[in-house]
């Protein structure tokens, strides 16, 4: 865990807070998400004052990489 709750994610290091967009089906992704030792769960039990909202949405606009 780096501090002050930062993550690493494709060698970048971010600090919160974090928002994460997706596309896919709706469904498959939420049930990826709250897996058992998926991803929040992994989270919730390394952040202490973690905490998550799920949002579905039909469209979402991302800017190009």
């Amino acid at each position: 865990t780096l501090p002050g709750g930062q993550i690493v994610l494709n060698s970048v290091i971010l600090s919160p807070p974090f928002t994460f967009e997706a596309v896919g089906e709706k469904a498959t992704l939420k049930q990826a998400l709250e897996a058992p030792r998926g991803i929040l769960d992994r989270m919730n039990t390394s952040y202490e004052e973690f905490s998550f909202t799920l949002e579905e949405k039909d469209r979402i606009e991302m800017d190009k990489v």
